[in-house]
């Protein structure tokens, strides 16, 4: 489990750091920004461990059941949360299937609140698109299955997935609305 763990968030690390890429490999200073902050996003008085970098991208959500660590989830490059005001950790998640050949990659978005050491989906919708780019299925998930759902439905659950972000990036709004505060390691 902690060797699943630990390469969850290498991953999650290794894509959110500039220092990953051609322009700046061995520089140290991506590693000043790196951090975490200790709330207790939903009240139960069970307090999480987010990690996150100085911009404030979660790179994973850990919570404690009967004393012992537990990983709710790590993200990525390809997997991005933030964390809004009343503690709800929205997933944004692409699907590349033949991603280098399409214009648009499918989307799946959940809203999670955390209950009994778990997450436990409140929102999960998703849209698929053809090779084109043109939309081809948007869907509600229950129970793990795609359910169809008509243009409406899913805009008011994509509105309770995506909240009033405005401008913002994912970074950008959990900084401004989960009143973390980040310490740096």
């Amino acid at each position: 489990t902690e060797k699943e763990w630990f390469l969850g968030i290498i991953d999650a690390i290794y894509f959110f750091y500039g220092g990953h890429g051609e322009e700046d490999k061995t520089s140290p200073h991506h590693k000043l920004s790196c951090g975490y902050a200790i709330k207790d996003l939903n009240g139960d008085g069970t307090e999480e461990l987010i990690l996150l970098d100085g911009n404030y991208n979660v790179f994973a959500v850990f919570t404690e059941v009967d004393g012992a660590a537990v990983l709710l989830d790590s993200y990525n490059d390809l997997k991005k949360a933030f964390i809004d005001a009343d503690g709800l950790i929205h997933v944004s998640e692409r699907i590349i299937p033949g991603y280098k050949d399409r214009t648009k990659n499918d989307f799946e978005g959940f809203v999670y609140e955390i209950q009994n050491g778990e997450l436990s989906a409140k929102v999960a919708i998703g849209i698929k698109y053809d090779a084109n780019g043109d939309q081809e299925t948007i869907y509600k998930i229950v129970d793990g299955a795609s359910v169809a759902v008509d243009q409406a439905e899913w805009d008011a659950l994509y509105a309770m997935y995506i909240v009033d972000l405005g401008s913002a990036t994912f970074a950008e709004y959990t900084k401004k609305s989960a009143t973390l505060v980040l310490v740096t390691v």
